[in-house]
């Protein structure tokens, strides 16, 4: 059962789309109990369960807060993975408090982008969202081709094994209010991807040991976490 649902606040008035209806449903909420809503955008509120329709339902406020974002902001650059370990890397991400996701289609990247991946990624947030009462859902945006120039970010971390420990320059990243991760595919960086990451990121490693994506990701976005003192 999520601890929380997805709603749309309208005044005093919460909206549940047809997707948290069935959840409704599952869950066998009844009307009159009373729920825990989030919106994704930072209010919290609890509401009594008004009607339970057959594409909506709705609730009657009783009382909201808002929680205000802090001075960070994280942001994860993945190339695109099979659906599996993807799914993996939104939840988990978004448990950690991530608060963008940038899937892009690296040259070595092992699957394409399909129509409904997007509306499949968001689902994966906004459930992880409710499960962990996260009060913002993560930013996603998925790109083609990688050419993003990054160095407008004031910290950029491109994981590699063979760069420096990301604990040796825990001072630095606990000093950036910009960070993102960059994890590539699991095929690697193409050179024409390397040469456009190259004058703006710092590679780090976490180890010895080569990590799968999903592990990279949850072990990077942990360890940055700390350093920033998120928890």
């Amino acid at each position: 059962m999520p601890n929380a649902f997805f709603v749309e606040l309208q005044n005093d008035t919460v909206i549940l789309d047809e997707y948290e209806t069935r959840h409704l449903r599952v869950t066998r909420v009844r009307s009159g109990n009373r729920l825990l809503g989030l919106d994704g955008q930072g209010n919290l509120v609890d509401f009594v369960l008004e009607e339970i329709g057959d594409t909506r339902s709705k609730g009657i406020v009783l009382s909201k807060r808002h929680v205000d974002r802090d001075e960070y902001h994280l942001t994860i650059w993945v190339g695109a993975t099979r659906w599996k370990r993807l799914r993996l890397i939104l939840e988990k991400s978004t448990e950690l408090g991530v608060d963008k996701i940038v899937v892009f289609q690296a040259d070595n990247s092992a699957v394409k982008k399909t129509e409904n991946s997007l509306d499949k990624c968001m689902k994966v947030l906004r459930d992880a969202a409710k499960q962990s009462l996260n009060p913002y859902v993560p930013a996603l945006e998925w790109i083609f081709t990688f050419t993003r120039d990054l160095a407008a970010d004031s910290l950029v971390l491109l994981l590699d094994i063979e760069g420096v420990s990301l604990k040796s320059i825990s001072d630095r990243v606990s000093r950036s209010s910009t960070i993102s991760i960059v994890v590539g595919p699991e095929g690697g960086f193409s050179q024409k991807e390397k040469r456009l990451l190259g004058a703006s990121a710092v590679p780090v490693s976490m180890g010895s040991r080569i990590l799968r994506v999903e592990t990279a990701v949850i072990s990077a976005l942990s360890l940055v976490n700390s350093y920033v003192k998120r928890f």
